[in-house]
């Protein structure tokens, strides 16, 4: 197998960086800047408008210089899998020690401190220090996926930026005493159609990413930046771009001239805003005290399925609605419940595999049964039956700021699915009367009242609250919610009374 050369993905992404003249973050592992021609090919070649920062990720020559002992396989500087990698695969003392030491080889080398630092996925504690020790201004975690390359990051805010809470940096801190006040960008550009429910396969999912590597594609390149660019007016919509030099020039050489092209375009018809992480972090920090709400209306799928997907986030909880055909229904719900502790907070990860998650309400992907997502639905009851609506209209609007609608029509009745920060509602317009099926196995509801239901993932104790509901019925695999009315609204971030008991 010919050896990857590392340095000429670097040599030729900046030279298109300086042809088209974008804004652009280089981040540098630490064995990076201590061997090897970067730190003098950036001190030469880095313009004015672009910046370095840090990509913290462990490797044997890191952990020498910091005086901690490496947990990868012997003979080799960098072992991808979790516990070696990872700042989880270290103790808080370890992960200080690795922090200061590559801070202080980055200024000894470039003068200054990095606005940016990131990697596939930074803990809580670790983002903690980085913030109160050395003021950073933006990271980056990797996107949602289960089981690729061994990392498994679910459940958490979905797209966009947020503030990670100090407990868990999979979920958005739920105030401002309880966030670190770090923007934390999801990298890597996922379809918001297709990426959820891609797969399983020998190496977790299916990639649907703007990587250069996987996305060659013009047309489906286009219809992702229609996606998260074009059908909503939120304060913002965001995507990164990019590819990490280890895949080699030739993997990534045709998607990133063809991506290096329409970001010119974009850029010059003023649709988009070029941003380094550091500048991205600063506007971010401008805006927002707390994290804000988000949603996504992707209208257009890429593949010839022809789905549609919306998703709403806030500090609370995020929900995905999928259009199928002529049905809607709520694939992906969790709750972002603060005293969700994170699961190497303190401890270190022994496994090469890490996990780290959210506390769900909807599964679709990960209770799937023989490929058969697991997703809330209604159903309308008649006399003997109960069958699912079908639409033939399906619009999506946001009616004032940090509201979000999905709306659907069809001659079985209007369908309404309205979101804020703090709860949503569906409401439906029916002769029929109506309920909604929620996938639950027993063994995780604690109770279920007409008011709330209370839940329990990895012994976090979580309470969902609603109203409008006439009658409930739970059964060994789902929970029917029957509607008194046209409305029911649910309360994602309802204080757990039994939690407290």
């Amino acid at each position: 197998m010919p050896q990857i050369n590392h340095l000429e993905p670097v040599q030729e992404q900046m030279k298109l960086i300086r042809k088209y003249n974008f804004p652009a973050t280089w981040l540098m592992q630490t064995d990076a800047m201590l061997k090897g021609p970067y730190p003098a090919f950036f001190s030469r070649e880095l313009p004015a408008n672009n910046e370095l920062g840090i990509w913290l990720e462990i490797t044997r020559i890191h952990c020498e210089a910091a005086g901690v002992k490496f947990r990868g396989r012997e003979g080799i500087n960098w072992d991808y899998h979790s516990q070696a990698s990872l700042t989880i695969g270290y103790s808080r003392s370890e992960r200080i020690a690795l922090v200061d030491a590559s801070m202080r080889i980055f200024l000894e080398k470039f003068g200054f401190y990095p606005r940016s630092v990131a990697a596939w996925y930074l803990d809580a504690f670790t983002l903690g220090y980085l913030e109160d020790r050395y003021r950073i201004r933006a990271t980056a975690n990797c996107r949602d996926q289960w089981g690729t390359d061994g990392y498994s990051i679910w459940g958490g805010y979905w797209g966009g930026a947020y503030y990670p809470s100090r407990g868990n940096a999979n979920l958005p801190g739920g105030n401002e005493s309880g966030q670190i006040r770090v923007p934390l960008f999801r990298m890597l550009g996922s379809c918001p159609i297709n990426q959820y429910d891609s797969s399983l396969g020998d190496n977790g999912q299916g990639v649907c990413t703007l990587e250069p590597v996987c996305c060659r594609d013009p047309r489906w390149m286009n219809t992702l930046f229609r996606n998260l660019f074009e059908h909503l007016e939120n304060d913002y919509s965001y995507v990164q771009i990019g590819q990490e030099n280890s895949f080699g020039w030739p993997r990534m050489k045709e998607g990133y001239l063809m991506q290096m092209k329409e970001l010119k375009k974009i850029a010059e018809a003023g649709n988009a805003d070029l941003m380094t992480m550091g500048d991205a972090g600063e506007w971010f920090l401008s805006h927002y005290q707390v994290t804000p709400p988000l949603a996504i209306a992707a209208m257009e799928d890429p593949n010839p399925a022809g789905r549609q997907a919306f998703w709403f986030n806030s500090r609370y909880y995020r929900v995905s609605l999928i259009r199928r055909g002529r049905h809607l229904t709520v694939r992906d719900w969790h709750c972002f419940e603060n005293r969700y502790m994170e699961k190497y907070l303190e401890a270190r990860c022994d496994t090469h595999a890490m996990v780290t998650d959210a506390p769900p309400v909807v599964e679709g992907f990960l209770r799937q049964k023989n490929a058969v997502p697991s997703e809330m639905k209604i159903e309308l009851l008649r006399p003997g039956t109960a069958i699912e609506p079908e639409f033939e209209k399906f619009a999506a609007t946001i009616p004032e700021r940090n509201h979000f609608e999905v709306r659907a029509e069809g001659k079985q009745g209007i369908l309404v699915w309205h979101f804020t920060e703090y709860a949503f509602s569906v409401t439906l317009q029916s002769e029929d009367p109506w309920s909604l099926v929620l996938p639950m196995e027993r063994k995780v509801v604690r109770s279920l009242e007409t008011e709330k239901l209370v839940l329990e993932h990895n012994g976090c104790v979580y309470e969902i609250g609603f109203s409008g509901i006439r009658r409930t019925e739970q059964t060994d695999t789902f929970i029917r919610l029957e509607a008194a009315g046209t409305e029911v609204c649910f309360y994602p971030c309802r204080p757990c009374t039994a939690a407290l008991q």
